[in-house]
């Protein structure tokens, strides 16, 4: 109901599936045919497509900002809408969600990503996906990344608590 105006949403989903353009499989509706979908997308304009996106994310995130599981989507979507703050935000999510479930090479992907994006993001962020990044590689088995990417968080650590003890002390 955060795309099509309230009240709409039955009577959109009914002539779509009257129009044999939906299909229902349970609770969840979908494109009857991917070809439908693909006609659809190719009409779109570059701009439509970053407000659909747009339109799209903040729906999943009004409905789904505390589920992890959706993070992947809203990584996506945010992507696509041209949010490089808020696809670092949810790519870094998603990536900690499946590292967590023992897909590491998801994680690496959506974690690379993430630090990919994250130039302006603290140190201790940075330090957090490198982290975790190093987790995934070492899930993997690839030794040699776990070593680089732990020995990146560590360096950033020690940068942040000199920094931090100098300031303390009063040191620039």
């Amino acid at each position: 109901e955060k795309l099509i105006p309230q009240g709409q949403v039955g009577r959109f989903l009914l002539a779509g599936a009257n129009a044999a353009v939906l299909e229902t499989n349970d609770t969840t509706w979908r494109f009857a045919h991917d070809k439908l979908r693909e006609e659809l997308l190719i009409g779109l304009t570059e701009g439509d497509r970053i407000f659909l996106h747009t339109k799209v994310a903040t729906a999943l995130e009004t409905l789904y900002s505390d589920d992890s599981t959706r993070a992947a989507s809203l990584a996506y979507h945010w992507s696509n809408a041209h949010s490089d703050e808020k696809e670092k935000q949810y790519s870094a999510l998603a990536g900690k969600y499946v590292l967590r479930i023992g897909v590491n090479k998801e994680a690496v992907s959506y974690l690379t990503r993430a630090i990919d994006l994250a130039k302006a993001a603290n140190q201790l962020e940075k330090a957090d996906l490198y982290h975790n990044l190093a987790e995934a590689y070492r899930g993997l088995g690839d030794t040699d990344n776990d070593y680089v990417y732990r020995r990146k968080a560590l360096e950033i650590l020690d940068c942040t608590v000199i920094e931090s003890s100098d300031k303390r002390f009063g040191f620039d």
